[in-house]
């Protein structure tokens, strides 16, 4: 979680992934989608701006399930891939001056 372009560590939740077999990256964002946004419809939490999963389509997908399912609608949902971000890293022009660019990868560093 992040407000104002700081990490709110305050904010942060670990799920304990149940039942999932093997290394189900999908299955895990599901879950985890899923039970964080039953708590926010629930009222115990407020919704974000924006959802970042750590992947690209597929998890992204597992994302849109659990959301769906919930029937929850217009949340901003932005996949990245660690890969993509480190090439444009890479560019130090670039995350020097794009503010979008440096949260991204302060995300990655301060997150994973």
């Amino acid at each position: 979680v992040f407000t104002q372009s700081e990490a709110d560590k305050s904010a942060y939740r670990h799920f304990n992934i149940k039942e999932i077999r093997g290394d189900d990256d999908c299955a895990a964002i599901y879950q985890a989608v899923s039970r964080r946004y039953q708590r926010i419809k629930d009222g115990e939490y407020q919704a974000p701006d924006i959802l970042f999963i750590d992947g690209g389509k597929e998890q992204v997908t597992a994302a849109q399930k659990a959301l769906s399912e919930l029937v929850i609608k217009n949340v901003m949902i932005v996949g990245y891939q660690k890969e993509l971000i480190e090439k444009l890293e890479w560019k130090s022009s670039l995350s020097k001056d794009n503010i979008n660019l440096w949260i991204l990868i302060q995300m990655r560093v301060r997150c994973c």
